[in-house]
């Protein structure tokens, strides 16, 4: 049985190309160890054409203040560990 993680990093203010690749490098190295990993952009590569993140105010059904409070609450819940990094 693995554990699953949920990592959290910073979006808002960063470009696309930053929080994804940060993701994708996070998810690939912990799923090595035998982590489940959960993020805030699984599902969300319709985003990567943005600029920079804003912090509220998407309207898309993924991504409106709601749906991005109550995914990550999810996550959260499932996951055994969460790993926050605010560098």
């Amino acid at each position: 049985m693995s554990l699953s993680i949920y990592c959290v990093h910073p979006i808002s203010g960063q470009t696309a190309d930053s929080v994804f690749e940060y993701y994708t490098r996070t998810a690939k190295t912990l799923s090595e160890y035998g982590y489940e990993v959960f993020h805030p952009m699984i599902g969300k590569n319709f985003l990567r054409t943005e600029l920079k993140f804003k912090s509220a105010d998407y309207r898309h059904p993924l991504t409106n203040n709601h749906a991005i409070y109550e995914r990550d609450k999810f996550m959260v819940k499932k996951a055994d560990v969460i790993y926050a990094n605010f560098i």
